[in-house]
């Protein structure tokens, strides 16, 4: 089984990246994770090349669960998934949610720094996230097959028990 998971920042894809490994005992990946290097203090993006093959580490897996904010780097995983989990939630609780991830952060001194100035940039990116998906989509008409619009692992979990769409 592989799934792609794409939404703005706070919508929690996160979360519902690691429900559905849990689930289905698949291991889940932040595209975070490829995207930055996360042993710095600081958010340092990684380069090309390290990104490049750490993708296609994963795509070399039988199974995966890709969760991320749409970036170009995401295609190769969209391509290769048997579904694309779109997660939309109301913006209220997207603000909610990051605020929240930066104050939890400053308690707990997390590494890389979120900064308030990243927080706020988070925020409009977030707000911005949706058009730039939807552009996305209609572009690439190739995907919408396999995109289903959800709110919870629960709806992820249900679409894949109830459609069979992902080989199980």
């Amino acid at each position: 089984m592989k799934i792609a998971i794409v939404g703005p920042s706070g919508v929690g894809k996160s979360t519902i990246a690691a429900a559905l490994g849990s689930h289905y005992a698949i291991k889940a990946y932040e595209f975070d994770a490829i995207y930055w290097d996360l042993t710095q203090d600081n958010y340092v993006k990684n380069q090309e090349e390290v990104m490049s093959h750490q993708i296609t580490l994963i795509l070399k897996q039988n199974e995966w669960i890709m969760e991320g904010a749409y970036d170009r780097r995401m295609m190769a995983f969209f391509e290769a998934s048997s579904v694309i989990f779109r997660v939309k939630t109301p913006y209220s609780r997207i603000v909610f949610r990051l605020v929240k991830r930066y104050l939890l952060a400053k308690l707990t001194k997390k590494k890389p720094i979120e900064s308030w100035k990243n927080t706020i940039e988070l925020l409009k990116f977030s707000k911005k996230f949706e058009a730039r998906l939807d552009h996305f989509f209609e572009e690439n008409p190739v995907f919408l097959n396999k995109l289903v619009v959800v709110a919870d692992a629960a709806e992820c979990i249900e679409t894949i028990d109830n459609l069979d769409c992902c080989g199980l």
